[in-house]
């Protein structure tokens, strides 16, 4: 455990390279490493969207956002 947070700490103190090389050499590598970076940039955009979607369902309906956390996830309070 100690090693594990020993990591993270230098991890957080030097993080390396901001960039590391690609695998490839050459312009094919450099073509991966973009694509590889916007198919990042693509999944990302995805999960914004989706929790964006659930922000503005519970928005829409606050009877059902009521109920949803009475019943389903059992918060006490509501």
């Amino acid at each position: 455990m100690n090693a594990l947070i020993s990591t993270l700490l230098r991890t957080a103190i030097h993080p390396g390279p901001s960039q590391p090389e690609p695998d490839l050499p050459g312009p094919l590598g450099r073509l991966l490493w973009e694509a590889q970076s916007l198919a990042l940039l693509g999944a990302r955009f995805y999960l914004a969207n989706v929790f964006f979607s659930s922000g503005l369902t519970k928005l829409r309906d606050w009877s059902s956002t009521l109920a949803l956390f009475q019943d389903i996830y059992n918060v006490p309070v509501l």
